[in-house]
């Protein structure tokens, strides 16, 4: 199993180079590790090796048939290290996209080609100088690429909401770009179970889903020491990005979700870009 993995490893990570450096330095890394050395050269394929395209077909060909697991590691849009981590003993092969990075925005349609190498960061600050998906391009199990129409609704559906991984491999996404305001409004506001969090989270279930599309709202939930008595505590943290102004802001939470209590004070203003440092 050693060789499959090694060769999709170089065929992803050091694509771009022409040099043999990466790959001397890998072996090197690898001679540490294992005690038979000796044999490491001749379980690695680089691209510089006369018998590493087929092989790396055969290989990626069989995965499944030697009992690896495929990982899909893309811009790290999901929690870190899921992709390249396991809690159970089962070898896996990670496909790394790191190489497929670009985002390219058609000002004039209003829409973007992502794909899916870029991190969150990137796509952000390519969307601040100039989403809603509306298009992919993904590679299948029988080793085709398809877009929306090719591959038809229901699994267009599906990598929407179940993950690209999961359904094949998404090369790029293509976004509806959405007009923002040039300041919007961001706030936190955290309550323990002492300040009346548990009835807050149940009428935020019951208010978020109507609130106007102007406005995001979301709810983490931490351990924290409470501040009367210094013993541990629940706290729901209220966190919300707003599409325009603290005093647009104000009059619709007082209608919408008065029993937070939200105040000027609770507010900032800035850039929608910077919103998405803002915690």
């Amino acid at each position: 199993m050693f060789p499959f993995l090694i060769v999709v490893l170089f065929s992803l990570s050091w694509k771009i180079s022409d040099s043999t450096q990466p790959a001397e330095e890998f072996l090197h890394c690898l001679s540490l590790r294992f005690h038979n050395s000796s044999s490491i050269s001749e379980l690695v394929y680089t691209q510089h090796n006369s018998s590493y395209s087929s092989v790396l077909k055969s290989s990626a060909q069989n995965f499944r048939k030697h009992g690896l697991q495929l990982r899909i590691r893309s811009g790290v849009h999901d929690f870190e290290g899921l992709s390249y981590t396991t809690t159970y003993e089962v070898p896996f092969v990670v496909i790394d996209l790191l190489n497929l990075r670009s985002v390219r925005i058609n000002v004039e349609k209003g829409t973007a080609w992502v794909e899916s190498g870029a991190t969150v960061g990137e796509l952000y600050y390519e969307i601040a100088k100039r989403n809603n998906v509306i298009d992919a391009r993904l590679i299948d199990v029988k080793e085709r690429i398809l877009d929306r129409k090719s591959m038809g609704e229901d699994l267009f559906w599906a990598i929407r909401g179940g993950g690209g991984g999961s359904f094949g491999v998404v090369l790029a996404w293509k976004l509806n770009l959405v007009a923002v305001p040039a300041i919007v409004t961001v706030f936190t506001v955290s309550k323990t179970l002492e300040q009346n969090a548990t009835k807050l989270v149940h009428r935020w279930q019951y208010i978020a889903h109507k609130l106007p599309k102007e406005i995001h709202m979301s709810i983490g939930i931490s351990r924290v020491k409470s501040n009367e008595n210094e013993k541990m505590t629940i706290q729901a943290s209220f966190r919300a990005v707003f599409l325009g102004s603290i005093d647009e802001l104000l009059p619709l939470m007082e209608e919408k979700f008065p029993q937070l209590g939200i105040v000027k004070e609770d507010c900032f203003e800035m850039g929608w870009a910077e919103s998405n440092l803002y915690s």
